[in-house]
Formats: structure tokens, C-alpha cells, sequence
């Protein structure tokens, strides 16, 4: 009974520390949120850029186009990027207009997913493959539905496996910590060896 418990008690220990224990891959997330009648988008995270040689390119402009899954988040006098080829869904929804931000504010991206055979992201030429990403838009006055956007989360994945995942995330959403549903087996597990041990005695 002991081995038992002592087994219980390391997934348990293993599964709150995963909770808080950060991600081993890069990855980069671009979360946007329904927040007080404006859309609000926020990036964070990293990426391992592919040692390839990349598409160049001129980023202008800011916003969403959902059907074709492009975001753009650059100035409007146009910003040096490199392009990388990337694999994931071909539309966040059924929305065919541009929704324009009215403010953003960091590093320059521009995701098209819609691309036949495959989707490219550009990002700002300057940027440092592993280096933290961050950045926002704001789009006033706004939501989901209004944009033609489907709440929920797209992954792109570079040739280096890395992910951009593009999140749209309902006000009403509260996001869990990925790791709860092992931390909750293992204490369903101490649960059921008391149980026994108590039925035992």
C-alpha cells in the first residue's frame, strides 16, 4: 500500500508541476479577445524560424480577414519581412471584408492561411529566431460575430515544427491550464486508495 501511495503522490506532484513548469518547444500565440465592445489581440511566446532562405517582403497595414486567414500587424508605411511556408487552416470564419485595426503596437507579422497549397507567415526582418515575440491590435467598436470570426484556436505549423497558434476567444471563455485534467486523474486516484485502504482496516 505504501509503493501505492507513494506512486500517487508523484503523479500528483508531477502533474501540479506541469501546471507551472514552461513549455519545452517554442511556440507563439496570437490571442484575441471580445473585451468591453472592442476586439482586443495580444501576441506572445517564440518561434524557431527554418534556417531556409526566406520570401521577402514589404508588411503594410493592420487587420483581419477571416476567410482567407490573414492577419496583418505592421505600420502603415510598410515594414521588411521575411516569409516562411506554413501548414494550418485556410480560414478563421466566414467573414469576406477586412476588419481594420485601429491601433497596434510591436512586432510586424502577416499570416495568410488561404494561400492554394499551403500558407506562408511573414515576420519582421529584424527579428531573432528564439527571441520573445510581443505585440497587439485593437480593433474598437467590434466582435466576433460582426467580423465574420469563428471563436476557437488554429495552429500553423512551420517547417521547424514550431506553431503559431491563433486563438479567438469568446468573452465568456475561460481558458484552463492544459495540465488540469492529469492533475485531477491523479487525485481521483488518491481519492480511490483511501477508499481501500479504509475498507481494508
Amino acid at each position: 500500500m505504501r509503493g501505492l501511495r507513494a506512486a500517487m503522490m508523484a503523479a500528483v506532484l508531477a502533474a501540479a508541476g506541469g501546471m507551472w513548469a514552461g513549455k519545452a518547444d517554442a511556440a507563439a500565440t496570437f490571442t484575441f479577445v471580445e473585451q468591453g465592445g472592442n476586439v482586443v489581440g495580444t501576441l506572445s511566446g517564440s518561434l524557431d524560424l527554418p534556417a531556409t532562405s526566406p520570401i521577402g517582403g514589404l508588411t503594410s497595414g493592420a487587420l483581419i480577414f477571416p476567410s482567407l486567414a490573414v492577419i496583418v500587424s505592421a505600420e502603415a508605411a510598410g515594414t521588411a519581412t521575411n516569409g516562411y511556408d506554413v501548414l494550418g487552416p485556410d480560414a478563421f470564419g466566414p467573414g469576406v471584408t477586412n476588419t481594420i485595426a485601429d491601433s497596434r503596437s510591436g512586432l510586424v507579422l502577416h499570416l495568410f492561411g488561404g494561400l492554394v497549397g499551403g500558407g506562408l507567415l511573414w515576420v519582421e526582418a529584424t527579428y531573432v529566431s528564439g527571441d520573445a515575440m510581443t505585440g497587439s491590435m485593437t480593433f474598437t467598436g467590434t466582435d466576433f460575430a460582426t467580423m465574420g470570426v469563428t471563436p476557437g484556436s488554429y495552429v500553423y505549423t512551420l517547417a521547424t515544427q514550431d506553431t503559431l497558434t491563433v486563438v479567438f476567444r469568446a468573452a465568456t471563455e475561460v481558458p484552463a491550464p492544459a495540465s488540469l485534467p492529469l492533475l485531477a486523474g491523479a487525485l481521483g486516484m488518491l481519492g480511490l486508495a483511501g477508499t481501500v485502504r479504509r475498507r481494508e482496516g
